[in-house]
Order: C-alpha cells, then structure tokens, then sequence
C-alpha cells in the first residue's frame, strides 16, 4: 500500500505541475481503462476535462491567475 500511495501521490504532483506550470500550453494524460485528463491554455484560462468512461466527462474552467 505504501509503494502504490507514493506512485499515485508523484503521478498526481507530475499531472498538477503540468497543468499550472507555464511548460506547455496544452496536453493529456491517459490513466487507463479509458479515462484520462486533458488541459489547455486559452484566453487567461485554464480548461481541464476529465474523461471516465462509466460517468462520463467533466469541465473544469480555472481563471489562469489563480493557478499563479
């Protein structure tokens, strides 16, 4: 348990780093099993979509500001 929670716990830094950080202007991350995250910078947002598969997908519209 304590290795799976450190893999999850550096996948979850890795992801938030990318989506906030000012590397790259948009990307995706496939989880498996058909669910994965999206990002895009546009317009002094930042839109993230959650995709899975059983629920469907979520939109998320944070002001790029706030992610400063």
């Amino acid at each position: 348990m304590l290795i799976q929670n450190a893999i999850i716990s550096n996948m979850n830094m890795k992801i938030t780093e990318a989506i906030f950080g000012n590397d790259h202007p948009s990307g995706n991350f496939d989880l498996g099993n058909g669910n994965s995250i999206s990002y895009l910078h546009s317009d002094g947002n930042i839109i993230i979509t959650i995709i899975n598969p059983n629920t469907g997908s979520t939109t998320i519209v944070v002001p790029e500001f706030i992610a400063e």
